[in-house]
């Protein structure tokens, strides 16, 4: 999934999986219903507070490292008046070797729309729009034979109402506008050899997946579309971390605009580079200078066109900038804090952040 939206279920998704990895420490070992206040700070969304309600259920399996399943509810609103509510479930049976993920979500978002491709006239000029939005995601995975391995699947529903702003002019954009619908159906493969899913100091990690949307699904677009993450950690001594991440994504048919592949990188808004093919490189140092703090500097960037052969000759992106960040649960390895970062066009941005923003 991409574009603005959509970036924000996947970061209320990892908050929850946040919450669920500190209550233990930060609340009583035995609590099952646990409260998790979050701050929200991002140049998306704006500023403004999220909060979960999670029960945690009784561990069944007898491997300790299995992650404890969740079941909760949430809430969220910023400054730009967006808001949503939901409820999400993730669960992890007969030690770890099938995972199910599902989250539900209503809520209502004002953002902008620069447009599509690396010429648009709306590059600078973003157009505001109101999108009222319904999602339903459900993921089930499955251990495969070998170590770190999970295979499965996933159905995508989405539905959003797009209004423009009055004073605005209309763009041309599929899906801008008007209340569309996508569904689709896809193949999920997942590695991951990580000794964290908050804060990861080593291991591999990649994600790839196919979904092909379809009227025949009850949407209202015909098109696939293709995700790939690939993510490694190298511990540099004891105190030093250095990570990359590469991520790709293609679409090809009839997309809504936000549905199209993005560039995903600190200093720019989330949709603000969409186009068909979208290729994002990013690497980060993490120096853990004192105690529970740690210091970091990251820099990327990512390019988008409208097919596979155009990447060679596009422009590229350029983002990069600082951050810190306070571990608040040592054992959990769950980490809080601040980056600032820099983009083309002297934008600068600051964000809040739970844990690690390369491990969504």
């Amino acid at each position: 999934m991409a574009g603005q939206i959509d970036s924000q279920i996947d970061q209320i998704q990892s908050e929850i999986k946040a919450g669920q990895g500190a209550s233990r420490e930060i609340f009583r070992r035995d609590a099952r219903l646990v409260p998790v206040p979050i701050p929200i700070a991002n140049p998306t969304i704006g500023v403004g507070l999220s909060a979960a309600l999670l029960y945690l259920h009784p561990q069944k399996s007898e491997n300790p490292d299995t992650p404890t399943t969740t079941t909760g509810v949430f809430g969220m609103y910023t400054n730009t008046q967006s808001w949503a509510v939901g409820a999400i479930h993730d669960g992890y049976y007969l030690d770890d070797r099938i995972r199910f993920r599902l989250p539900a979500v209503h809520g209502e978002f004002n953002l902008d729309f620069y447009g599509v491709g690396n010429d648009s006239p709306l590059k600078d000029n973003p157009v505001e729009y109101n999108a009222v939005t319904n999602a339903l995601i459900p993921r089930p995975l499955f251990e495969l034979p070998w170590d770190n391995w999970f295979l499965g699947g996933q159905y995508t529903l989405v539905k959003i109402d797009a209004k423009l702003d009055a004073s605005g002019s209309f763009p041309n954009a599929p899906g801008l506008g008007e209340q569309t619908q996508t569904s689709g159906l896809g193949l999920v493969s997942v590695y991951d050899s990580r000794n964290s899913n908050f804060w990861p100091s080593k291991g591999n990690w990649l994600e790839l997946t196919a979904t092909l949307y379809g009227e025949y699904l009850g949407g209202d677009y015909d098109y696939l579309k293709v995700i790939g993450k690939w993510a490694q950690y190298f511990p540099l001594g004891r105190t030093v971390t250095f990570l990359y991440r590469l991520d790709g994504q293609f679409v090809d048919g009839d997309a809504p605009f936000w549905d199209l592949s993005r560039v995903r990188l600190r200093g720019y808004v989330g949709g603000q580079l969409l186009d068909n093919v979208a290729v994002t490189a990013q690497a980060e140092v993490r120096w853990n200078f004192y105690n529970r703090w740690t210091g970091l500097a990251f820099g990327g960037g990512g390019r988008i066109a409208d097919t596979i052969r155009d990447l060679g000759s596009a422009p590229t992106n350029p983002a990069g900038g600082i951050g810190l960040r306070y571990m608040l649960v040592e054992k959990q390895k769950l980490s809080i804090g601040l980056d600032v970062a820099y983009a083309e066009g002297g934008n600068v941005s600051v964000y809040f952040q739970v844990g690690d923003w390369l491990a969504n």
